[in-house]
């Protein structure tokens, strides 16, 4: 019977001790043990998950992990990153109670778009404005950042250096802008659409000059002989750049690829360029000279807009167009209109304060000039009104049926401007700060006008009308900023057709019968 019982213990031991060990903990007496997993949320480098952990006891301080293009914000025990749910390491932290899951949270450097499948960066956080050194990031919600909007950096003065990763293929322009401290630009071998070299970033053949760092030391850049392309804005707000020389090579250069170059003085163009584009040296203050190639024909829109040290220029015969816009806040003193231009578009040589005659060449079939002043051939449209002549008043001549837009804008030194019967249009903002006049008498046989035609004459306290049906004005701000003590004299018996016309209800309160004037 002793023996049958010590058979029973022995074989009952076993299972005993199984059960002993389970419940208390894989053999480490009655204390359970924990482990903590960390989800990175798609950093750079992976941790490795802590185990062996007794409840009641803190964790020690993980290795330190980054993400491209985002700011690290700790380790949190919710995926909803509630405050409370921060997790502490180190003596005097948070302690554990089972196994954990760590949650870190990343606040982007920017911001993005996305499509199923990829994702575009669109700007830049608060965060990401006081990273001197950025680095574009590859990976956004799981999905590659390929491309970058226009103006995604841009106006940040703290970025110095920016480094472009494999997966971006498309830089949109202007790009950039305003970052006076960008120095270089960096792109990674593996990159197969985009190359950087020495700091300037090109497309992957060097074919093409995409940006160039406005802050980038040194006075002077010649293209690649590779390069074919000068890209949209490509040298936008290079301030320290005096000296800029395009490689023959180059058969293309797109728009505004030098606006905002505040300190070029020299440009060489290539001598087979066939086209200037438009704004090409918008705001380039400091150049006084452009030679332009024998193959133009077009100067483009806004092309010399606000060049101010830009006194003279020479329009080579072979010249068809001036663009609207071309030479507008300019420096010119004169300009000769050859005989080869035959367009010249709204406002080419509007707002020039210094500008003081336009000369055409006797045998130009579309243009003619008198005292200075430029209108068509036939003299029936007045076109432009050089706003640096010193004259206090003007005469238009009898034959102008038409003012064209911007004709006298900006003209601070008129006084008193006669408008001869016979003229029946004048164009839009023509006389658009005109702030020296005082008194204005309309013909009648003025029949339109177009929008702000004398808006911001400042001075303007006299208007006489001498139409008796209401000249038919595009929107209600002809005379907006005009004097305060603004009347509008209409022929008598009229009074009420004035004010209930279209567009003239808005100086309802400043129409009067011409006899009550004093």
């Amino acid at each position: 019977m002793k023996i049958k019982k010590w058979l029973i213990a022995l074989l009952v031991l076993p299972f005993l001790m199984i059960f002993v060990s389970c419940v208390g903990g894989g053999g480490t007496g009655d204390t359970n043990t924990y482990s903590v997993v960390f989800e990175e949320n798609d950093a750079d480098t992976l941790l490795t998950d802590l185990t062996g952990f007794e409840a009641g006891v803190t964790v020690p301080q993980p290795d330190i992990i980054n993400k491209t293009g985002s700011l690290f914000d700790g380790w949190f025990s919710s995926e909803t990153f509630e405050e409370e749910s921060r997790w502490i390491f180190g003596d005097g932290g948070t302690t554990i109670s089972g196994n954990t899951t760590l949650f870190a949270k990343w606040i982007p450097y920017f911001t993005f778009s996305e499509t199923d499948t990829e994702a575009t960066v669109t700007g830049m956080t608060d965060e990401g404005e006081t990273v001197e050194d950025l680095v574009l990031p590859l990976i956004y919600n799981g999905k590659p950042v390929t491309s970058i909007d226009g103006n995604a950096v841009s106006s940040n003065s703290t970025i110095k250096t920016i480094t472009i990763g494999r997966s971006i293929t498309e830089i949109a322009t202007p790009q950039f802008e305003q970052c006076y401290n960008l120095t270089a630009i960096y792109v990674v071998d593996e990159n197969e659409s985009l190359k950087a070299v020495d700091g300037v970033l090109y497309d992957k053949e060097v074919a093409k000059l995409i940006a160039y760092p406005p802050g980038k030391v040194g006075t002077s850049y010649s293209t690649p002989v590779s390069v074919a392309t000068v890209g949209y804005f490509a040298l936008f707000d290079a301030k320290n750049l005096e000296t800029i020389i395009i490689d023959d090579n180059v058969t293309s250069i797109e728009g505004y690829a030098f606006r905002q170059c505040v300190n070029l003085t020299s440009i060489t163009l290539p001598a087979e360029l066939s086209q200037l584009s438009q704004g090409l040296f918008t705001q380039c203050a400091k150049l006084s000279s452009v030679t332009i190639p024998s193959s133009v024909t077009t100067l483009s829109s806004y092309l010399f807009d606000g060049c101010t040290m830009l006194k003279t220029m020479t329009i080579p015969e072979q010249v068809t167009t001036i663009s609207s816009y071309c030479f507008v806040n300019s420096g010119l003193t004169s300009i000769h209109i050859p005989v080869s231009v035959t367009s010249i578009g709204a406002g080419a040589f509007s707002n020039i304060g210094v500008l003081t005659a336009i000369t055409v060449a006797a045998g130009n079939p579309n243009y003619s000039s008198s005292s200075g002043v430029l209108f068509n051939k036939t003299g029936t449209t007045l076109l432009m009104y050089p706003i640096g002549k010193t004259d206090t008043s003007y005469v238009i001549p009898a034959a102008v049926t038409d003012i064209a837009e911007y004709a006298f804008y900006g003209c601070s030194t008129l006084e008193d401007i006669t408008f001869n019967e016979g003229l029946e249009y004048i164009g839009n903002l023509s006389f658009y700060e005109c702030t020296s006049l005082t008194e204005i008498t309309l013909p009648s046989t003025l029949e339109s006008t177009g929008y702000r035609v004398f808006e911001s004459c400042s001075q303007l306290n006299t208007v006489v009308m001498g139409s008796d049906a209401p000249p038919v004005i595009t929107g209600d701000r002809i005379f907006s900023g005009a004097h305060s003590t603004l009347a509008i004299y209409v022929p008598t018996g009229f009074v009420d057709d004035y004010k209930e016309a279209v567009n003239w209800i808005t100086y309802v309160d400043q129409i009067f019968d011409v006899a009550t004037m004093p």
